[in-house]
């Protein structure tokens, strides 16, 4: 909980959720109205922010990654890139569940700079790290790809732009496990509801539907083949290329 609460406490996050009633009202992201940029590009300026947000992000990551790792179904894979995968924090549970199966963390130059040797995943070549851009560089071919808590941050047209580099760079029998917190119009999930709203605040983005996700999905070249439902707030989306 404490990279949590350090995230919240930082002037840079509790700022913007005071206009959260002007994006409310109007759709604008309270983020760039504060700081007249976006969460991204202003982490990308200022390192001490980027390090407690990365913290965050990993602390997250880690508290759901083996139950999520499991659920991927890799048995069958040797080569995984893990797309905005930050501190590799994910790719580790993925090592340690499948031992034949190496990862490449592909992320910002500024985020896979920080990304720490793996801890005990066996070999640390199992492991490494790819800089990019996923709106216009592809990562590395593999047989599987995952994008967790990625799509949530961007609008509609800016997924389709990261899913379109990813099936650039897919070859054709690959997969795709989306991660995300996948709405039920039927219940009422706090929980998503409340990221929902956040993703308002900070970044554009929104928390999305199955139908939503699939039609995303198969605009860029995917088909959504299966959704797998965990013991964790998340849900994984398993795509195909088409």
């Amino acid at each position: 909980m404490r990279p949590a609460a350090l995230s919240y406490g930082q002037p840079w996050w509790w700022r913007p959720w005071g206009n959260l009633l002007d994006s409310v009202r109007t759709g604008r992201t309270a983020f760039d109205s504060v700081f007249h940029e976006s969460l991204f590009p202003f982490l990308g300026r200022n390192p001490d922010a980027a390090a407690v947000f990365n913290a965050n992000m990993t602390a997250m990551s880690a508290t759901d990654a083996a139950t999520l790792a499991e659920a991927f179904g890799l048995n069958d894979v040797t080569a995984v890139v893990d797309v905005g995968g930050g501190h590799g924090a994910i790719g580790t549970a993925i090592l340690d569940t499948y031992p034949q199966t190496s990862v490449v963390v592909f992320d910002r130059p500024d985020v896979v700079a920080g990304l720490p040797h793996t801890q005990g995943a066996g070999d640390g070549d199992r492991l490494r790290s790819v800089a990019g851009d996923f709106f216009t560089d592809a990562p590395p071919e593999a047989d599987a790809y995952v994008l967790k808590d990625i799509l949530h941050d961007w609008t509609d047209e800016q997924c389709r732009t990261i899913l379109h580099t990813i099936r650039r760079a897919a070859p054709p029998h690959a997969r795709l496990l989306v991660v995300e917190r996948v709405l039920d119009p039927a219940q009422n999930d706090l929980g998503s509801a409340l990221v929902d709203i956040t993703m308002l605040v900070m970044t554009g983005g929104k928390e999305r539907t199955n139908s939503q996700y699939a039609a995303l999905l198969d605009a860029a070249g995917w088909q959504l083949v299966d959704q797998i439902s965990t013991t964790t707030a998340y849900t994984v989306l398993a795509a195909r290329a088409t």
